[in-house]
């Protein structure tokens, strides 16, 4: 029986964690919270952070030699590809080099690369100092986005311009950088999509694509929530192709041969442009749930099989449905206490749903980590998911 060992044990992850299951696969959970809903599904357990990796490699090292041989790695619901990358090249498993984990994770050293690889980027620069920031912001005009190089979940991410308050900014920027380095991008504003893309060798495949929701852009701002997103994508066949193959382009630009790249892109005169491109499995229930329900492909189970070295039938990769799909997520009003509403009655159109806090007293949102929950609703046509799942979400709380 072959061994998969799954980075993260939590909410997220729960979906593949119970897939590796049904594929008769044995799962190794790593995450350094002992109560994760995961580890319940695991055969075998490594509490430590997944970030942390030296620790986290010499506790995989020690099961894998003395307990149980691991024949794969992956995470799930986490940005963790280098941890993954660590792994995999020590016990000489299936994966991606550690240079393409760290140029997928550092936001500026993966524009840099993707700019020598002839793929449309928006205009970006690291930012050295607040003057020079200043000076950008002076000469460029126009509307920018501000973000650490090495955050996750939006944190430290802002949209600027002109009239923003550039000392504060700045500030807030870095401090939400690990490595204490910022840059800046021009906003370009068009559709933005998230894509779910497979590479294995000379083959690709761009299951997933769903059309991101930013409509409380201005109401959130300085910062950059989004609030959902759905599918099918309201794009012309060429327009899908372009976007598939920017996604797979980039993917490859980064040294991708066998795994699974989720890409960030925005559809600005028609043409498509890499926001940022990962070398790991989407957040936001899309790989587990939104790729599935929409279309009937089951992205974590090929997922898995990449992480294990197996070879893929591409033929057999085709959309088998398409479903109108919408996820939002929930952001209640600050400084009220929500309850879960328990007399909530069962709606055919709701999918899934989650509240990761019954008892919800948020500050002002600042980036996506701070979401309470989310719900997923499937309809015949794109309007009604999204009506559907916006009067769930009202009649899910009560304060």
């Amino acid at each position: 029986m072959e061994v998969i060992l799954i980075l993260n044990a939590g909410n997220e992850a729960v979906p593949g964690i119970k897939k590796a299951k049904k594929m008769g696969l044995k799962v190794v959970l790593a995450d350094k919270n002992k109560f994760a809903p995961g580890f319940k599904y695991s055969d075998y357990q490594i509490y430590e952070s997944i970030y942390n990796y030296q620790k986290l490699l010499r506790q995989v090292i020690k099961l894998n030699n003395n307990i149980i041989k691991i024949n794969g790695v992956i995470a799930m619901g986490s940005d963790t590809p280098i941890a993954v990358a660590k792994i995999a090249k020590q016990l000489h498993l299936p994966g991606n080099s550690i240079k393409t984990s760290l140029l997928s994770t550092n936001k500026l050293l993966m524009k840099e690369k993707l700019q020598q690889g002839n793929i449309n980027i928006p205009w970006y620069s690291e930012i050295r100092n607040l003057a020079h920031l200043k000076k950008i912001i002076k000469e460029k005009k126009g509307k920018f986005i501000l973000k650490p190089v090495d955050s996750r979940g939006s944190r430290g991410v802002l949209q600027i311009d002109k009239n923003s308050k550039l000392h504060w900014c700045y500030e807030h920027s870095l401090k939400n950088s690990p490595k204490k380095k910022v840059m800046i991008e021009r906003f370009l504003p068009g559709k933005q999509i998230s894509t779910e893309s497979i590479i294995h060798g000379k083959d690709s495949v761009t299951p997933g694509m769903i059309e991101r929701n930013y409509e409380y852009l201005k109401k959130f701002k300085p910062y950059v929530i989004e609030n959902g997103g759905q599918q099918p994508v309201n794009l012309s066949k060429e327009q899908i192709r372009k976007i598939s193959e920017i996604t797979v382009d980039a993917g490859r630009c980064l040294g991708v041969k066998y795994g699974t790249v989720k890409g960030d892109i925005v559809l600005y005169r028609n043409k498509a442009y890499v926001i940022e491109i990962a070398t790991r499995l989407s957040g936001g229930w899309m790989s587990s749930d939104q790729i599935p329900l929409g279309t009937g492909i089951d992205f974590l189970k090929l997922a898995i099989n990449i992480a294990l070295g197996k070879k893929l039938n591409f033929k057999s990769i085709k959309i088998k449905k398409k479903k109108n799909v919408v996820i939002r997520y929930f952001f209640p009003k600050f400084g009220i206490i929500y309850k879960l509403n328990n007399k909530i009655k069962k709606n055919k159109y709701i999918k899934k749903f989650m509240i990761m806090n019954k008892n919800y007293l948020e500050r002002n949102i600042t980036n996506h980590t701070q979401r309470l929950g989310f719900v997923i609703a499937v309809a015949k046509n794109k309007s009604k998911a999204i009506l559907e799942a916006k009067k769930f979400m009202k009649e899910v709380l009560v304060n």
